[in-house]
């Protein structure tokens, strides 16, 4: 299973939506009512019965556009908050800050600051709405948009 399906997977399971995998694919419901609803009489094969009545959950890219959540692996969401901290630094500090005293500012102990609790514009922002979900062993933070 790719990361991306993995991914998709999280947000189902932090939504509470109910899915099943077979044989590597995962679809939307539960493998119980699948199965129940099958019958030998009309359909020969059950793998081919949840492919055709059952939607498949479609990867999820962390570059999917309207979404509402994010879903990011640890490497990710690190990621993604040093970016903010540098959107941050280029918004709030260097934008106003005379170009003649940027090499005065320490930039990288202002963000070793940050990372030890102070909340600035990146994920951290969405800190009070993360959320952990785990899929195959795969650990993904979970971001309100």
């Amino acid at each position: 299973m790719n990361i991306d399906l993995k991914r998709a997977l999280a947000l189902k399971q932090f939504l509470n939506e109910e899915y099943f995998i077979m044989d590597d694919r995962a679809f939307e419901g539960r493998l119980e009512e699948a199965r129940a609803s099958f019958t030998e009489s009309i359909d020969h094969d059950f793998d081919s019965y949840v492919v055709q009545y059952y939607t498949e959950i479609k990867e999820v890219s962390i570059y999917d556009h309207g979404l509402e959540y994010l879903a990011l692996t640890e490497e990710e969401a690190e990621n993604e908050f040093e970016e903010g901290l540098d959107r941050y630094l280029d918004r709030n500090i260097f934008s106003v800050l005379p170009s003649h005293y940027h090499q005065y500012f320490d930039d990288e102990r202002w963000k070793e600051d940050k990372r030890k609790g102070v909340d600035v514009e990146s994920l951290d922002s969405y800190k009070k709405q993360e959320h952990y979900e785990t899929i195959d062993g795969e650990g993904f933070y979970i971001y309100k948009i």
